[in-house]
């Protein structure tokens, strides 16, 4: 492979960062699936599907039997939750989506003993989500907008949902979990300024709480500023994906550092982080963000992609031709080849290894060209 054919590879791959496009195997497919819980159907319940790397969000509301079935679904790895109609948390595990071409995605759930946070965060991630209208008993007028809420997202009507949350966060601004929600509901709907806002608003909300002393005589528990924290953390995530969509990189990429600094598990917020930079070509800090990724979350195959890609092209040529790339590099392509042997870039990585002289004897698995 010679330079031009490489220069190529790495902007076919910033490309698909920049665009934020599917990276899905093959085409999109259905996803089909039964939630329960310790066998019995749990019916109601909300499947939300987030792309790891597209952002993109998929929900569906399971029927009377449990089941749910949601169309267009790029293949690839998503944070998939089960919430109740409340927003609370059940259920939120990272899984990879695939199956043959021309079949669809079965995703049988069962979330008896589950623990809501991801398995690879040491310390669980507190469970967060806009609390169930029984709180709101001595405002009929608020509960009455909650339970219509709550009732908009059963049925699936994400404009009902939009114009309830805004009244539910207009009679009680003090709830940032509600102005998450609403970031969420309009950032799925494309609205990406008002969801930047709205993530703002929940945010200086949280701030609020957790500028709250605790004590016996305090309404505000730790437990509250536990879960404030961690919903600031997804929110400041929130709004970076919405900045990046406006194209604010700048605005994008310190709303993922403040992300990091606080979330219990910040691996997200890190490799966010990592595509900004690597989106503005700011190498250094793309750099940075993508070792504290991995080292926040080894198993990020994404990360090891770009910092690899990143390396490579910093590559010189010594006076016989031969491609000197910097320590590192092809450690970082090798792993994402283990992680993501038939991952959507695997064959631009085995080109970038031939490139720098290894080649790559078996899926996943490479050797020093003798």
């Amino acid at each position: 492979m010679n330079a031009p054919t490489i220069r190529a590879v790495l902007a076919a791959v910033a490309l698909a960062f920049c665009s934020f496009a599917s990276w899905s195997q093959d085409g999109p497919t259905r996803v089909d699936g039964r939630i329960t819980e310790a066998g019995k159907s749990l019916v109601g319940v909300q499947v939300v599907l987030s792309h790891e790397d597209t952002f993109q969000v998929f929900r569906a509301t399971t029927d009377k039997y449990g089941t749910f079935s949601i169309s267009d679904v790029p293949r690839g790895t998503y944070v998939v939750s089960i919430l109740k109609a409340t927003g609370d948390k059940l259920y939120r595990q990272t899984l990879k989506l695939t199956s043959a071409p021309d079949a669809p995605v079965r995703l049988d759930i069962d979330i008896s003993g589950t623990p809501a946070s991801p398995p690879s965060s040491s310390t669980p991630a507190p469970v967060t989500g806009p609390a169930p209208a029984s709180q709101y008993k001595g405002n009929p007028e608020l509960d009455s907008l909650i339970r219509r809420y709550e009732n908009a997202v059963r049925a699936g009507d994400h404009q009902a949902e939009i114009s309830l949350l805004k009244a539910i966060v207009a009679a009680d601004p003090t709830r940032w979990d509600y102005f998450e929600a609403l970031g969420d509901a309009q950032a799925n709907a494309g609205d990406y300024e008002s969801a930047a806002l709205s993530y703002e608003k929940g945010i200086q909300a949280a701030q609020q709480i957790m500028a709250t002393p605790t004590s016996k005589d305090s309404m505000v528990l730790q437990s509250d500023r536990d879960r404030a924290k961690a919903g600031m953390a997804n929110m400041l995530i929130g709004q970076g994906n919405a900045f990046l969509r406006l194209k604010k990189n700048d605005e994008a990429i310190a709303a993922y550092t403040k992300a990091a600094e606080l979330s219990p598990d910040p691996a997200t917020a890190y490799f966010n982080l990592c595509v900004a930079h690597y989106t503005t070509k700011k190498t250094e800090g793309a750099l940075e963000a993508c070792d504290k990724a991995i080292a926040a979350d080894p198993s990020k195959a994404d990360a090891y992609l770009i910092k690899g890609s990143l390396l490579i092209a910093r590559s010189t040529t010594d006076k016989t031709g031969k491609v000197q790339a910097p320590p590192g590099t092809a450690e970082a392509l090798k792993k994402y080849l283990e992680l993501a042997p038939n991952g959507p870039h695997a064959n631009d990585v085995k080109q970038m290894l031939e490139y720098i002289g290894v080649k790559v004897d078996a899926p996943g698995r490479s050797g020093t060209q003798p």
